[in-house]
């Protein structure tokens, strides 16, 4: 795309910028949220599930019966059950037990309960519920036996409907700050290019007269700027090409002058000899070619 005029060119070039660099901040602040979101919820819930599952280690010794009861009396204490699901998990990967009451008996099978019982460390997933489709995270602890076996999986899981909602509102509200930078630096520039245009499409103009022989017209200087000196110099040469075309005009009227008098007197007298009868009529036929 080929764009003629300064203010197009100007106004391409400076709204590219500035949409790049806003779509950039866009991006970058909503990379920031998102990561403050979803880490701080991963790390408040693996903050929590160490804390239980150092607490509820005390009470399983190395039967799977002290395993699940502990569970069973744990869920039934767990006061987050508003803000999150616990879920206490088998080495085959089914709930045994779990706060909702309703899940029992299935079995998740995401990848965080699978890697909690193999490594023995806590474990966390976020994707979407294998049985919902819903967005959640997830994190996986192993309760450990008094001689270091699994016994089981102690997973909170939390739905990240609620964060998901807080962070496109904090998107929309970037885009919108976005947006009114967008609109700022479009007035900002609309009114620096004007200032820009105006003038010289005036001083455009004024040229194409003098050009045109309107010699001595002046431009009326508004600008004490780069734009005030151009005009300045336009007027001078103005004034300059309108001295010299008076001067030419007045070299050739008094040269015109200077060779009409000899030659008038030349023609007059031309003309006397013409009739002068004593003269030959080789002679007179020079001065008629004289005269013509």
């Amino acid at each position: 795309m080929k764009l003629r005029g300064i203010k197009q060119r100007w106004m391409f070039n400076c709204m590219l910028v500035t949409v790049l660099a806003v779509l950039a901040g866009v991006l970058a602040f909503s990379l920031s949220r998102a990561n403050y979101y979803y880490s701080g919820i991963r790390s408040g819930m693996e903050s929590k599930a160490r804390t239980a599952a150092d607490f509820f280690a005390n009470y399983v010794t190395r039967t799977y019966a002290e395993y699940y009861q502990s569970a069973y009396r744990y869920t039934e204490l767990f006061d987050g059950r508003d803000r999150m699901e616990l879920q206490f998990i088998n080495t085959q990967g089914s709930i045994v037990v779990s706060t909702y009451g309703l899940t029992a008996g299935t079995s998740p099978g995401t990848e965080d309960i699978a890697g909690a019982i193999e490594t023995k460390s806590l474990k966390s997933w976020t994707g979407r519920n294998p049985a919902t489709g819903e967005r959640i995270t997830a994190v996986s602890s192993p309760v450990l036996y008094s001689n270091g076996q699994v016994a089981g999986v102690m997973r909170y899981v939390t739905s990240l409907r609620l964060a998901d909602r807080q962070l496109m509102l904090n998107v929309f509200l970037a885009l919108g700050v976005g947006a009114g930078v967008v609109l700022l630096v479009f007035l900002l520039s609309t009114i620096f290019i004007r200032s820009i245009v105006t003038p010289v499409q005036e001083v455009t103009v004024m040229t194409r007269h003098i050009a045109d022989g309107g010699y001595g017209s002046q431009i009326e200087n508004k600008y004490r700027d780069e734009i005030g000196e151009m005009v300045d110099s336009i007027n001078e040469m103005s004034i300059q090409i309108s001295q010299s075309e008076k001067m030419k005009a007045e070299f050739i009227s008094s040269v015109s002058h200077e060779l009409r008098t000899p030659l008038t007197a030349i023609a007059g007298w031309s003309e006397t000899l013409r009739y002068d009868d004593g003269m030959s009529e080789e002679s007179k036929k020079g001065l008629e070619n004289i005269i013509e």
